[in-house]
């Protein structure tokens, strides 16, 4: 399932699935037609998913951490969280503007309550509605449904499951009350520690394969965990993998220390994956052995996730008690 889920997408029968366990509407009230979950329960959702396809977990986490988060932030338009939650309806946002280095020159007419144009590299973007930023007038939230579609793929290294393409829209909108980049950055904030989940969960998931190969793969009449150097190293790495997991599921956490489990979890998911690689060998570099995804999604769940200059720059002000990082 998790090579064809590379392989093909995340297919109508899995959305289903997600949909029926309660994970598309995790974080959705259950008064909305959601699961309803606490925080806690959410992050075991995503890590475990994780350790299987980081595409699905990002797919999960982009449905309830972004779309219903900002949904319910609006009080506005609450009807579609029920059929986010079913699946009967398939939403994203659009955050490419929140991006590192990301330029685009603004493509969006509007008319009214009427909006056409194409907006670049959405992630997730084979769905029935969306969430836009608008340039003029400015960072206005739109949310579009009928009218959406998706354009061709980009070609790409990570999160093969999720389609990645421009969408054009001709469609009536609603726009959500208040300065919407603030929203979104907002929403981006709370999202430190689901982040953080599956970033450790990549990590699980590689680290564990690895462990389990060391263990069977004879060199010179001895198992690979026998030597010191691989033994140590992988030790040393599910050490680092406990204790964020022990941090992560902390009650109570401070937005501080979410930015930090969420920096954390990052590099080691991309310190595990990079091991995993070299440690199988030839292996490694076949995708029906099923490694190489964690170390595509690690550095992709980064770019996407955590590499936003102003990501880091809001944990180093709240390093510094002041704001730092800027230059």
């Amino acid at each position: 399932m998790a090579l064809r889920i590379e392989r093909e997408g995340i297919s109508k029968e899995l959305l289903s699935k997600l949909a029926v366990q309660g994970f598309l509407g995790a974080r959705v009230p259950s008064e909305r037609g959601g699961a309803g979950l606490d925080e806690i329960e959410y992050l075991v959702i995503l890590e475990e998913l994780a350790k299987a396809s980081p595409s699905v977990a990002a797919k999960v986490l982009i449905t309830n951490s972004l779309f219903a988060s900002l949904v319910l932030r609006s009080g506005k338009f609450q009807r579609v969280l029920g059929e986010t939650a079913s699946g009967s309806k398939r939403a994203t946002v659009g955050f490419s503007r929140l991006l590192v280095g990301y330029r685009q020159d603004s493509s969006l007419k509007m008319a009214g309550s009427h909006v056409s144009g194409v907006e670049e590299h959405v992630l997730d973007s084979n769905v029935d509605s969306i969430l836009i930023l608008s340039r003029e007038p400015r960072d206005r939230l739109l949310y579009l449904e009928n009218g959406v579609k998706p354009l061709k793929d980009y070609s790409r290294l990570g999160l093969r499951g999720l389609r990645f393409s421009p969408v054009e829209f001709d469609s009536e909108f609603e726009d959500l009350p208040g300065d919407g980049l603030t929203m979104m950055e907002e929403a981006f904030r709370g999202m430190s520690l689901p982040v953080a989940a599956i970033s450790l969960g990549i990590a699980s998931g590689a680290l564990t394969k690895t462990i389990e190969y060391t263990t069977a793969r004879r060199t010179f009449g001895q198992p690979l965990k026998n030597y010191q150097p691989v033994a140590f190293r992988l030790s040393s790495l599910r050490s680092n993998e406990e204790m964020l997991r022990n941090f992560i599921y902390r009650e109570s956490l401070s937005e501080t220390e979410g930015m930090m489990a969420r920096e954390k979890s990052a590099e080691l998911a991309m310190a595990v994956a990079k091991e995993a690689l070299q440690l199988h060998g030839g292996y490694g570099y076949f995708d029906d052995f099923g490694l190489d995804k964690y170390y595509r999604d690690s550095m992709a769940f980064f770019v996407f996730f955590s590499n936003s200059v102003k990501r880091v720059e809001e944990l180093s002000t709240s390093v510094f008690g002041s704001r730092s990082g800027f230059l």
